[in-house]
């Protein structure tokens, strides 16, 4: 697999790949990682993480960061810190946790094998199926597309192809990117293909060289990539252009506007290619900032795998990326606010078709921060959304400057109850006003401890 062409979080996974041998495995993948997770002791836990280690140190997109990273865990590891989490969940956590404390990325996170054999790589951009949403006309010569993730197979590229194509009339195209989670470059080709009536550069690529064996071979192959000789010694750097059709769509006539709010990754690189040119209006707030692209790394024997990243894409005008800090669009709004504002700019009439669109939806797998509450009222917790009843809540980040961050809560952390109520026990609309309470108790689970952490939002 091309890591390059990964750019996304939260999808299911699709293996690529060989066994280093080539020849079947004796048992099934499921069945060594099984045993392999009932048997984690020290030793496996320190040779996972020793793995981990030089992963991050050999390829992690930055190598200042990346000492820091290996600097850490094999310090831990030396200590013995790891020998008692026998529990591989509870470790991936912590590692994740203790990763991201020491320098946040969004992409970077360890979680456990789906069941990959070990030394695969694993491609997190399947077959889309939920990938595109509504396609609608909103009125005269306004079309609307919502996108839930750029997938990275042909027949999704097909797919969005017919689409583009069937709106190619189309005066004005708003693209809901609101609950966009990521995902590759070959669908956005196709979608920027339409939108553009002459060749045009994008966003600038840098990746770490030597960090993917087959990323040159991907990039060579693709008439959207160019590379830039002119370099520093330790990237390989890449523009991305955009390459209309021929003959050239309608659409590049189309006023355009992009929805934003959840957007991650991919969909940013996305946002910020078409804001940068000029060819869109962004309207919501300000995306992820989960800037940094990469691909699934299996390690530990199978039981484990991160997502690596290593790259990161940026405006070459000002040098500037978005990791950490998201885009911020033209026209800064509430997200349900979005697409009225779209329709205002286009002297367009709401309709109950579309209040229903402009309703901000839940993106699977969307790590939910305290938003609701204004920028000054709010704790900066990010927290992973599971299955229902479930009895603990991961948090996934802690946004610096805030309340959670001074208490100590960290990333990694398990929430197990609010305010003395269970998790299990709270409906997610429970939840959400819990999480906005002023003080709030959290009783949570780092690794085997059960802590409780008490923070205020008034001082």
């Amino acid at each position: 697999m091309n890591l390059a062409q990964t750019l996304g979080i939260a999808a299911a996974a699709l293996v690529m790949g060989l066994s280093a041998s080539g020849a079947a495995p004796a048992q099934t993948v499921s069945q060594v990682v099984a045993e392999a997770r009932a048997r984690l002791a020290p030793d496996a836990i320190r040779g996972a993480v020793e793995e981990l280690a030089a992963m991050l140190e050999q390829r992690y997109v930055s190598p200042d960061v990346a000492e820091q990273y290996a600097t850490h865990l094999r310090e831990r590891a030396a200590a013995g810190a790891y020998d008692g989490v026998d529990d591989p969940q509870r470790l991936a956590a912590q590692l994740t946790g203790e990763l991201n404390s020491i320098h946040r990325d969004a992409h970077l996170r360890v979680t456990l094998n789906g069941g990959s054999e070990p030394g695969r790589r694993v491609l997190r951009a399947p077959p889309g199926d939920d990938a595109f949403g509504e396609a609608q006309w909103l009125a005269d010569g306004v079309a609307y597309l919502r996108i839930n993730m750029i997938p990275g197979d042909d027949a999704s590229e097909a797919r969005m192809g017919r689409i583009l194509d069937e709106y190619a009339e189309a005066d004005a195209l708003v693209l809901d990117l609101r609950t966009c989670r990521g995902g590759t470059l070959g669908v956005m080709d196709v979608l920027l293909s339409r939108l553009y009536a002459r060749p045009t550069q994008l966003v600038t690529m840098d990746t770490r060289r030597g960090a993917d064996r087959g990323l040159e071979d991907f990039y060579a192959g693709s008439a959207t990539m160019r590379e830039i000789r002119d370099a520093p010694s330790n990237v390989r750097r890449w523009q991305h252009w955009a390459q209309p059709t021929s003959p050239v769509s309608s659409l590049a006539n189309a006023r355009v506007f992009v929805l934003t709010n959840e957007t991650a990754s991919a969909c940013e690189h996305l946002s910020l290619a078409l804001k940068e040119t000029g060819r869109a209006t962004l309207i919501g707030a300000t995306t992820r900032g989960a800037g940094n692209y990469g691909g699934e790394e299996v390690f530990g024997n199978g039981v484990f795998q991160v997502f690596l990243p290593i790259g990161r894409t940026y405006a070459e005008r000002t040098g500037q990326g978005w990791e950490g800090i998201g885009i911020t669009p033209d026209r800064v709004t509430a997200p349900q606010e979005a697409l009225n504002e779209a329709l205002r700019e286009l002297n367009v009439a709401p309709t109950p078709t579309t209040q229903a669109l402009g309703r901000v939806r839940d993106a699977p797998d969307a790590i939910r921060v305290d938003r609701a509450a204004s920028p000054t009222r709010r704790y900066g917790i990010g927290m992973i959304t599971g299955e229902p009843n479930a009895t603990e809540i991961e948090v996934a980040e802690i946004t610096p400057g805030f309340a959670a961050e001074r208490s100590g809560l960290q990333a990694g952390d398990r929430i197990v109850s609010v305010n003395g109520t269970s998790v299990r026990a709270l409906t997610p609309e429970a939840l959400s006003a819990a999480m906005r309470a002023s003080p709030l108790t959290l009783e949570v689970m780092r690794g085997n401890e059960r802590m409780t952490f008490r923070m205020s939002l008034d001082g």
